[in-house]
């Protein structure tokens, strides 16, 4: 996140080193991730089911196929907010203590 050709894929001018950010910079992070950990989860779940035994028969799939979507989305929402927040949190760490150090100068020593 630190080069300026980031933040040009996410639409947004790079923000000052200091700047607190919210979510809103982060939300094409987040749908990338969605998109990506989507269909990487479904493989995961289809090569689960089938090491467990599962079958692929109309009946079986027809009976959880709404669980299974549940347990896809949940997932793929799970993940792609903690890894939006990974970033997030990261440039914040950063900004505070930029904005701390700023105040602060003899914390270097």
């Amino acid at each position: 996140m630190d080069h300026q050709d980031n933040w040009r894929l996410l639409d947004r001018e790079r923000p000052g080193e200091a700047e607190i950010l919210p979510w809103k910079p982060f939300q094409r992070i987040f749908w990338f991730n969605f998109v990506l950990f989507g269909p990487v989860i479904a493989v995961l779940l289809v090569v689960v089911n089938s090491a467990s035994g599962g079958s692929f028969r109309d009946a079986f799939l027809l009976e959880n196929l709404i669980p299974g979507l549940v347990v896809l989305l949940l997932s793929s929402v799970g993940m792609s907010l903690f890894a939006a927040n990974l970033y997030r949190q990261s440039w914040n760490r950063r900004a505070k203590w930029l904005i701390r150090l700023a105040n602060e100068p003899d914390l270097l020593g």
